[in-house]
């Protein structure tokens, strides 16, 4: 080098070294690779995980996109080099994003690529050989056919196939990458599986297919609006509210043919209210394993911000709080899981968005954070009032239903002593119904009583019914008889009917006893005494109904004697009502 020459711009051995301290993280780098396949027009993208039993030995990556000459090949793997350098209609635009990701987390990546008609060509660039100053150059693109181990992964007539070897900067447990992938890959990439924008406008000539090991990835909807190629296609759909548009101005700066930018450009907000049936209760409404499977928990109280169809940030707004202090909106509540919002840009407003170079994140600028937010605020409002009233009326009918349950129990209370005396009391077996089959029976009783239609009161009762040899149940219905039985594989079941002036009368005389400081505990005994009295006259006449010489049937003469006595009680209260009426 002369005096006069200077030194190079750039120490390049150094310089890529050290970029491999960039912000990148595990997932952004693999979407830069996925970003390329797309731009590529790839449909099918495939995702290879070898690996030990705590780290990737190798990752790779295939596609079937119309593949790379050898000049472009050759060039692909050098920093700053793009084919679609500031281009803004696709994903792609800074020429950086793949190579800083890959040297990120690998030292070493290989590339074979194919055009349709053409052989395959290889190349490659590994940081050990850079740094031993083995490695000055990207080797020009040679004919060579991929590994067999991956070969599957690319197109068979045209496509790239990328491995990333030397794997050094893994951070994540492998579980830990393995579960946070799918979401991430599913939710970035949703509207290129469905290619379908928001407006129903197609995006490309077909859908994007990824495969991670072998698994195709559902698309996942943060709006839970479409089902279509999601993991559930069948569950119910969000209420998506109008969107808002802004129209924002395009800054210019940077742009090598700033005439050819619009001035101003679309952000379209979408907000959507998630299904009632979810969200009925505070907290997850759904099962724990519905919720994880749907990603709706703590970690779902974010907003999806999209670039040209492309997800480059996911979460709450970076530093939405420090610009917009007592502005509203201050944090997210936990009922904030329960709406969803994305915000979508093209990427004529990158600047406004502050976009990276490797699309891992957007940062909005503060007036049009403010601006966001404003829009926004009165979405949020409506959809937490819709929110916490539904778990208001939900928490009302779980304390009536817990109140309605208590009742039952001290019901059962009530008759427990009762049932627990027949319970320990040797009568001998029960001849009536002992023929009859005791699951039988009791499913039919269950299905002509309203009572039980709940599940858990259909299984409270058999419970019941199988672990003592009377059970009694408190209902109403219309008729004479006071109380009916089901006789059953030596089992029975009572049923008191509180709708019969007998038993009427003794929860008044009760009540009084409980509730009235005036009433005269002597004057109630002296009433239940007749109450008792009038039980024995009136079953003894409903005996003296039936002549010398009836021939009946077991159940005949029981369905007969139940009807004359509850007649005859009913008809002995009465008249002793009309006596203390008339005074």
């Amino acid at each position: 080098m002369s005096p006069t020459e200077g030194a190079p711009l750039v120490n390049a051995a150094t310089a890529i070294l050290s970029m491999r301290s960039s912000s990148f993280d595990e997932l952004s780098a693999y979407g830069e690779v996925v970003d390329n396949s797309i731009q590529a027009d790839a449909a099918n993208v495939k995702i290879k995980f070898d690996t030990t039993s705590r780290d990737i030995r190798k990752l790779a990556f295939g596609d079937d996109g119309i593949g790379m000459d050898a000049q472009t090949l050759s060039k692909c793997l050098s920093l700053g080099w793009s084919s679609r350098y500031n281009d803004r209609e696709g994903i792609g635009r800074f020429g950086v994003g793949m190579k800083l990701g890959a040297i990120h987390q690998c030292k070493r990546v290989e590339v074979w690529s194919k055009q349709q008609g053409a052989d395959w060509l290889y190349t490659y660039i590994d940081l050990d050989e850079i740094e031993q100053d083995t490695m000055a150059n990207i080797p020009y693109p040679v004919s060579q056919q991929p590994p067999e181990e991956y070969a599957s992964l690319a197109g068979t007539e045209h496509g790239t196939l990328i491995v990333w070897s030397k794997y050094d900067n893994l951070r994540k447990r492998l579980l830990q990458l393995y579960t946070d992938i799918k979401p991430w890959a599913g939710r970035t990439f949703r509207y290129f599986i469905w290619n379908e924008g928001p407006q129903g406008e197609q995006i490309r000539s077909h859908p994007l297919t990824i495969t991670i090991n072998n698994e195709v990835i559902p698309a996942v909807d943060p709006l839970y609006h479409r089902t279509e190629n999601t993991k559930f296609p069948g569950d119910p759909k969000s209420e998506v509210y109008d969107d808002m548009v802004l129209n924002w101005p395009v800054d210019r700066y940077g742009l090598l043919d700033p005439s050819l930018a619009p001035e101003f450009s679309d952000i379209r907000i979408r907000f959507s209210l998630l299904p009632e049936s979810w969200r009925t209760q505070s907290g997850t409404s759904a099962t724990s394993l519905e919720a994880a499977e749907r990603y709706i928990d703590s970690k779902s109280e974010g907003i999806s911000i999209v670039r040209n169809y492309r997800e480059v940030w996911w979460g709450p707004i970076p530093y939405w709080n420090r610009y917009l202090k007592g502005k509203g909106w201050s944090r997210n509540d936990p009922e904030d899981r329960w709406w969803g919002c994305e915000i979508l840009f093209d990427a004529h407003l990158d600047r406004a968005f502050a976009v990276k170079n490797i699309k891992d994140g957007a940062q909005p600028l503060p007036e049009l954070m403010e601006t966001l937010k404003a829009q926004m605020l009165p979405s949020r409002k409506t959809a937490l009032e819709k929110i916490k009233t539904l778990f208001a009326k939900t928490k009302a009918a779980t304390k009536a239903e817990a109140k309605r349950k208590s009742a039952e129990e001290d019901m059962r209370r009530a008759h427990g002593e009762a049932e627990r005396i027949a319970r320990k009391t040797a009568t001998g077996l029960h001849q009536y119904g002992a023929d009859l089959d005791p699951e039988e029976a009791l499913d039919q009783f269950i299905q002509q009583r309203e009572e039980f239609k709940n599940e858990e009161a259909a299984a409270s009762i058999r419970n019941l019914f199988e672990t003592q040899p009377f059970t009694i149940e408190e209902t109403v219905w219309r008729g004479s008889k006071f109380f009916d039985s089901m006789h059953v594989g030596g089992r029975a079941i009572l049923e008191y009917n509180m709708d019969h002036e007998f038993f009427d009368r003794i929860n008044e005389l009760l009540s009084d006893l409980e509730t009235d400081e005036d009433a005269d505990p002597m004057l109630i005994a002296t009433e239940l005494k007749v109450l008792i009295d009038l039980l024995i006259v009136s079953y003894s006449r409903a005996e003296a109904n039936f002549a010398d010489d009836t021939m009946l049937k077991a159940g005949d003469f029981i369905e007969q004697i139940r009807n004359y006595w509850g007649q005859f009680l009913k008809s002995y209260i009465n008249t002793r009502d009309m006596e203390q009426s008339q005074g």
